[in-house]
Parts: structure tokens; sequence; C-alpha cells
């Protein structure tokens, strides 16, 4: 606790506030000094639609426990402080679109080792990389594209490599030989040496980049105030003169820039930049790797299409899905849906590998889960069983997942279908979120509400029938209903249960007179911690509150479910399972595989079990 808030009174809102979400508000001027009154601030959120000027307060850096910022799309003209290195608990920090200037602070890289995204893109920062950031160990988004940063990569990112990070350092001035480690797209447009694969072109504002670097001075400590008013002086005079001249050439130079960087694709297509970390495939490629799309590879089919399993030309087994006919959207909108989804990167969502769009096909490629979705395996007569403990990590997989689309995500994503389908399981019995895409994106910012109808009965939000909108609060209900199914092992909605068909209305009066050994799942034994499983019962009954307002957010969800379960010891069969074969769930409409269970059609995807199939009976 800081000492000035131990000395006042416990009603003093500076002592109390822990989290300032102004984000989104279309707020301008200063952000005032007063900011760093709060000294227990953990979390600042004032990006968006907000344009903040200069300065950044310098009392920021008294908010030592700091663990969010985010202030993008402002415009400080400023150099990065030196000393926000004082946060050594900083997780997420973003500042790109803010007309940074200056070198990257070298006293960042010792304290930021808990630092696991980083933002700084679409700036002026110049200078090299500094060695000394090898310290920022727990980097997962690493984004410093658009600037003017120079000089060779640093050795230590092929360590950095390792942990398989998203890296975009496209469009800057850097030197030397071109790095091998991630993908092309993330060096695009630097200056690298002739004889490693060549010179890039059309980097950052518009320059083409020339045998080295050019001399970037920082022009905020090298020109005198009378140099820049001289300058500004001669400035108007010529634009006076050329003016016309100067538009005409712009505009043609900014166009010839824009047409190389861009690829068309399909007749009538608009002309559309590939987004950084996807790969396109061509229709052979997928037909290769499909055995011409064989039913033999055919893994399951839902509202989108039909979904495939293949082997690339690098061995690598994806999960392809075909859109069909009648899910056929226009190829702008296919492209927003890649665009978005290639910007949705998280340990706990299911990545997107790539995509096709050549011979009028729309086709996505998400990575290979290995061990189906989370239905099946709950319901499914010849699934594996889930343990007291695989149910808890798998619920705070997903909590994280849903907390990252919510909060993290720019712009915000609502789920809208949140439901054991959509949560598949990898190799190692990790739980990811799948199923979201462009129509989930939230269409008023400024509100996080969204209009059109989704979801599944038995997980849709009730008061959607009263306000006809789904917020992130609805995808909360959701994911309460899939926490009761974790705990009980019983359906979301299951008519065979004749006390009451919905579970939320089953859980409550059971919990209420009998206790947690009531409700859970007699799979599970005697042999788990009660205590906690109440504990994160009543987490379950308060996200499926039927006032919106009474839920919790997922952050404090899983923050909550991060405390339960760090304090616990997996018991020893935990380790031990049979991998079953899944793929991401289909979109939309359910598909006609009936569950072991209650015998009605609940789950989207047909999972393989060797030679068997868990398939309608």
């Amino acid at each position: 606790m800081d000492m000035n808030c131990e000395r006042r009174s416990v009603t003093d809102l500076a002592c109390l506030i822990h989290s300032l979400r102004l984000d989104q508000n279309n707020l301008t001027g200063k952000i005032p000094e007063g900011i760093s009154n709060l000294r227990l601030l953990k979390q600042i959120w004032l990006g968006g639609s907000n344009r903040f000027t200069s300065p950044l307060p310098k009392g920021l850096s008294l908010l030592t426990n700091l663990e969010i910022l985010t202030i993008w799309g402002s415009a400080f003209e400023e150099n990065l402080p030196p000393e926000w290195a004082v946060w050594v608990n900083l997780t997420y920090l973003n500042l790109h679109g803010t007309k940074l200037i200056g070198n990257l602070p070298s006293e960042w890289g010792p304290s930021f080792t808990k630092l696991q995204r980083l933002h700084l893109y679409s700036n002026y920062l110049t200078g090299q990389i500094p060695d000394s950031w090898k310290g920022m160990t727990s980097l997962r988004e690493f984004r410093l594209r658009d600037n003017r940063l120079s000089g060779p990569i640093p050795s230590w990112f092929s360590e950095l490599a390792k942990s398989e990070p998203w890296v975009d350092f496209s469009c800057n001035y850097l030197t030397g030989p071109r790095p091998q480690v991630f993908n092309d797209s993330t060096w695009k447009g630097n200056c690298f040496d002739s004889n490693t694969r060549g010179h890039d072109e059309d980097c950052n504002d518009g320059h083409t980049c020339a045998a080295g670097p050019p001399k970037l001075n920082d022009k905020s400590k090298s020109l005198s105030a009378a140099k820049i008013a001289g300058i500004v002086v001669a400035v108007a005079v010529v634009c006076i003169i050329v003016v016309g001249f100067f538009v005409f050439w712009s505009r043609r130079h900014n166009l010839e820039g824009r047409r190389r960087r861009r690829v068309t694709s399909g007749k009538g297509a608009e002309d559309w930049v590939v987004p950084q970390g996807v790969k396109r495939f061509t229709y052979r490629d997928l037909v290769k790797a499909t055995k011409s799309f064989d039913k033999s590879c055919e893994i399951g089919e839902g509202g989108f299409g039909k979904v495939y399993v293949g082997n690339l030309e690098d061995g690598k087994r994806v999960a392809i899905k075909r859109a069909g006919e009648l899910s056929h959207q226009g190829t702008k909108e296919f492209h927003n849906e890649i665009t978005v989804l290639s910007r949705l990167r998280h340990r706990y969502l299911v990545r997107l590998e790539g995509f096709c769009d050549d011979k009028d096909e729309q086709i996505l490629i998400y990575e290979y889960m290995m061990n189906g979705n989370l239905h099946t395996q709950l319901f499914e007569k010849k699934a594996v069983f889930l343990n007291w403990y695989r149910r808890l990590e798998i619920a705070l997989a997903v909590a994280q997942g849903l907390d990252y689309l919510h909060s993290f995500a720019d712009p915000p994503v609502i789920h809208r279908d949140v439901k054991p389908s959509n949560i598949l399981l990898d190799e190692n019995m990790t739980a990811k979120v799948a199923d979201f895409g462009i129509s989930k994106v939230n269409p008023d910012m400024d509100t996080h509400i969204s209009t059109r109808p989704a979801g599944t009965a038995g997980y849709l939000d009730p008061e959607y029938f009263l306000r006809r909108q789904l917020t992130t609060a609805s995808d909360v209900y959701g994911y309460g209903v899939v926490l009761l199914e974790l705990i009980t092992g019983q359906l979301s909605i299951d008519h065979k249960r004749l006390e009451e068909y919905n579970l939320v209305g089953w859980v409550k009066p059971r919990i209420v007179r009998k206790g947690i050994h009531a409700i859970i799942d007699p799979r599970m034994g005697t042999n788990y911690p009660a205590e906690v499983y109440a504990e994160v019962t009543e987490i379950a009954m308060d996200c499926t509150a039927f006032e919106r307002g009474d839920r919790p957010t997922m952050q404090a969800v899983a923050s909550k479910l991060e405390q339960l379960l760090s304090g616990l010891i997996p018991p020893p069969e935990h380790y031990v399972h049979t991998p079953l074969q899944s793929v991401p769930s289909s979109e939309g409409k359910e598909s006609s595989i009936k569950s072991g269970v209650s015998g009605e059609a609940l789950s989207d995807v047909k999972v393989e079990l060797g030679d068997t199939s868990i398939a309608p009976r």
C-alpha cells in the first residue's frame, strides 16, 4: 500500500481506483498531471477515439504499480521517457500512432521483464534496437513497424524467436544481413544487405531504401527555433508557387507506391493488402493437402461449409474450412474477416494460419486441434475423462481467451456464441476459443453492443429477448453456462432432466439446499477440492445473473480463477490422456451430429478416433 494512502481516509477515491478506463470517449487536450495522484493505479486505458496532445504527464513514472498503459492514436511528438523503467510489473504498453520521436530507451530492457505486449508502431522512432532489450523475456507481441529504426538486428532475436511471439518490424531502415528468424513479412520494407535476398522498397512514409539507411537526425534536438522558423517561412513561399504541381506529383507517387504493395484477388475484387502473420495458399496447395478434398479427409460440416484435415508441403497438419455455396460472402467482406482474424493472436484462441481466395474459393486455414472440442470431451461416451484439475485449467484458459477478445482486441470483439463445441483442445489438452470472426466484431465501439442475432439455446443471454442487444456481458453469460457444464457434467438444456430442463435453473435450488456435492459431476468421485469448486460455482452463478449489470467482467473472472488454481496440486492422473482428433468448429448452423448423452443435435464437428468415428447414430 502506498504510504500516502495509508494516511488517508479509506473513502479517498485516489486510494481506491485501480483501473482507469476512458478509451473510446473522444477526449481531447492534455492528460492532466493529477493522474499521478492515483498511486494505486494498475491499468490506464486512454486509446481509441481520444486525441490527446503533448506533453505526456511527468508524474506517470510515480505510478509504480502500473501493469497496463494504452494511449494510442494521440499526438505527443516527444521522446519515450526512460523513467518509465520503474514499471517493473508492466505487461502491456500500447502507444502506436502517437507521433513519438527519438530513440528506444535502453533503460526499459532490464525492467520490463514481465512485458508481454509492446505496440509502438506507426511513430517516428529512430536509432537502433537496444541490446538491453533482451531482458524483455516475456514478449508475446513485439510490434514496431512503420518507424525509422536503423542498424542491424540484435543477435538475441534468435532467442526471442523460440517463444514464437508476434513480431513486426516492417517498414523501417534496418540494415545488415536479413534475419533468418520469423517470416518475410516481419522484415518487409527495410534496407538489408543486397546479398541477403535483396533490397525492399516502399517502406514507412514512401521512401525507397538505398544501399544504407538515410541519416535520420532527431530534429527536435538539432535545429534551433530560429532555423525552424526560417524553414517554415521558406517552405510557405515555395508552396504557394508549386502547390499545384506538388499535389499532382504526391498523389501519383503515393498511388504507385500503394499499387506495388497491394495484392489483387479475384475478378472485380478491390485492392487489398495481405495482413502480416497469415499465408495466402493457392487452390492447388489445398487440393494437394486434402487429396482433392476427398471425403476421407472430411472431418466436419456446419453452417460455414465442410471442414477438412490436410497436410501441407512442410508436413504441418491444418484444419481447412471451405465455404459452401450458401456461405460465400463478398470478396471485400472475406478480406475484412481475414484482416480481423489476423490481429487476434492469443495463446487461448485458435490461430488462423492462412487463407485461399483464388478460383472463386473462400477457404480459411486454422491450426489443427488434436483433442476435439469440449462438448465431445464432456458428453460423448468415448471421450477422454476430464479430471477436476483439468476442468479448472480449461475454465481459466477460456476466461483468458474471452478477456483478450473483450479487453485487448482492437477493435473489441463480442464472440456471441460461447459454448463447449466452440472450445477446442490441442495435443496437450490446452483449451482454445474458436469460431470468432468479422461477424462478431463490435460494430458500435463506444457501447460494446451488437444488435445482430446470434447464439445457441441454453447459452444465450436472457436479456437479449428484452433488449435485442448482445454485449460482452452476453459472452459472460454463455461462459457461465459452460462453467456449470464443466462442474456438473450436465447439458445446458436436457429434456430428460425432468425437474428442470435448463441447467442454470437446475443448479440454483440444488446447491442452496444440498451444497456442492449435489451438483458435482459424479464421474469426478469425491477426490476434488470441494471448497474451490463451491467458489467456482459461485462465479458461474454470478456470470449467469439475469441482469447483465450484475455479471462480472471476463477479466475479473480470469483473475479469480487464476488465484484459485495457483494453490492447487494436480492429481497424478492429470498427466495421462488419450488424444482425439478435431478441428475448429464450423460457424453458424448446428451440424447433424448427435450427443451420446441426450440424443439431440448439439455438436458442430464430427470427431474421428482411429478407425472409428463418433458420428450420428
